[in-house]
């Protein structure tokens, strides 16, 4: 039984879906490990943010496959793995900063975020940070380059 019945919504032409999606859930599983986003094998067994199981219910490549239907393999690409990282960057900081009330770690890891976003990326921050801190530097400094056609990045 629902809490409340839903109207029936008009639409006036069906949803899309991107036809690269199958590829875009192979490259974004890929890339989080990639980026430690699973942790190592004591961290998945301990406590992980996520895991593989819970990555794949997630299911961020068909979001991005219904919200851009029309975009190249690249691009579907690039736009799921934004948002893997915006969505594990939300769980992460919300179990060790949030739950902990750890307003310092707190304040220190957003002061250190925009030097994993630069407009202009001219070097790559340090990669020996925990995790949840790294996550950014590929991201954002070599997938745009990729992508924008750019200068080659510093990895």
């Amino acid at each position: 039984m629902q809490p409340f019945e839903l109207p029936e919504f008009y639409m006036p032409w069906p949803a899309r879906l991107n036809p690269n999606l199958e590829a875009a859930r192979v490259h974004s599983k890929t890339w989080a490990y990639q980026m430690g986003i699973f942790g190592s094998q004591e961290e998945a067994e301990s406590s992980p943010i996520w895991d593989e199981r819970t990555f794949d219910a997630h299911d961020y490549a068909l979001l991005c496959s219904y919200t851009h239907p029309d975009a190249p393999g690249t691009e579907l690409d690039l736009v799921t793995d934004w948002y893997v990282w915006v969505f594990f960057f939300d769980d992460h900081f919300l179990e060790i900063y949030k739950r902990t009330q750890d307003m310092a770690g707190a304040k220190e890891y957003l002061d250190r975020l925009p030097a994993f976003m630069p407009i202009y990326p001219v070097s790559t921050p340090r990669s020996d940070q925990p995790r949840g801190e790294r996550l950014g530097r590929p991201l954002v400094s070599h997938r745009v380059h990729q992508v924008s056609g750019l200068a080659a990045p510093v990895l």
